[in-house]
């Protein structure tokens, strides 16, 4: 009976424990993709660019 009452007293701080650790890493998770976010977002940008950039040459090009 005394194992039973201490995996009872002990449960609570191993889920409180567990939940810390889960928080712990979402907060890595989500900088992470944060970050992978911005650079994907700097290269869709300069890929945009590129393709204004030959659009305009080519509409220049056609009406000569």
């Amino acid at each position: 009976m005394l194992i039973y009452r201490w995996t009872a007293i002990g449960w609570p701080h191993k889920i409180e424990r567990q939940m810390e650790q889960t928080y712990e890493q979402l907060d890595q998770d989500e900088d992470r993709f944060r970050k992978l976010q911005g650079s994907d977002q700097a290269n869709f940008n300069d890929r945009l660019d590129t393709l204004q950039v030959r659009d305009s040459n080519r509409s220049s090009l056609m009406s000569y």
